[in-house]
């Protein structure tokens, strides 16, 4: 974008910053397209499960019912449509954006220069490698969390099933003992 003397070309300036302003608008177009369509579809897939859902409870025999708790039917339906609602609405979007950005720059990448695309082939997997580390990394951390909040979920669920018991005995300190110490492991 500078000439020969340095001074810059605001011309050829011009013309980049408007190629990125038009991409820019593309990309907001799609990507809020493809949100919306995706959450649109999930939306749709929440509707149908959960009248599927809830049709197979009403099929279930009355032994079924002594098993699972009634009353806790409806919040688990619930959390469990909405992660799989999350899973098909923007995870699945991202998904496919990920993927096609992945092809596409590999594609452009060959295109402009194919030798600094193959040193990047050659690095993907270390990259993969330590992407997984990392990940499985996470994943324990979080279930190791979550069962740590189950567990302390557990607790404050029988003491507050039994909190006049608990007041009348004076046991709140030792029952707030008992829950940080399942919390906190």
């Amino acid at each position: 974008a500078f000439d020969a003397a340095g001074t810059a070309d605001t011309d050829a300036i011009f013309d980049v910053v408007m190629k990125f302003i038009i991409w820019s608008l593309v990309a907001l177009v799609t990507g809020l397209f493809q949100s919306g369509a995706c959450l649109a579809f999930a939306e749709i897939q929440k509707a149908r499960m959960r009248k599927i859902y809830c049709e197979a409870v009403l099929t279930q025999d009355v032994a079924w019912f002594d098993t699972n708790n009634a009353g806790s039917l409806p919040g688990r339906i619930q959390n469990d449509i909405e992660v799989i609602a999350n899973g098909l609405g923007d995870k699945a979007g991202l998904l496919a954006l990920n993927i096609s950005m992945f092809v596409s720059g590999y594609a452009f990448g060959f295109g402009r220069n194919w030798y600094i695309t193959t040193a990047m082939i050659v690095c993907f997997p270390f990259m993969a490698v330590g992407a997984a580390v990392m990940g499985k990394a996470m994943a324990d951390f979080q279930s190791e969390t979550q069962g740590s909040y189950n567990k302390a979920g557990s607790v404050a669920e029988e003491i507050l099933g039994a909190i006049r018991t608990v007041v009348s005995f004076g046991a709140e300190n030792k029952e707030h003992g008992r829950y940080c110490d399942v919390l906190i492991p």
